[in-house]
């Protein structure tokens, strides 16, 4: 038995993550949204985190505080 695989909220966000990935386009959204309404025309601040771990940290963090 793996204590991190059997537990419930992994077990949960291994859905979420499968219903995330079936919407191709997903991912591409989420730049657009942190956008909207700023100067994007040249690059600021230093390089963060991918679209894909602002989407998945937005998600944990909705559902477990």
């Amino acid at each position: 038995m793996n204590p991190v695989t059997d537990h419930a909220q992994s077990q949960e966000l291994k859905i979420i993550s499968e219903i995330i990935d079936e919407k191709s386009n997903t991912y591409d959204l989420v730049p657009q949204d942190l956008q909207k309404g700023r100067d994007t025309s040249r690059k600021k601040g230093a390089n963060g985190m991918s679209a894909e771990q602002v989407l998945l940290f937005a998600i944990v963090k909705v559902l477990f505080g």
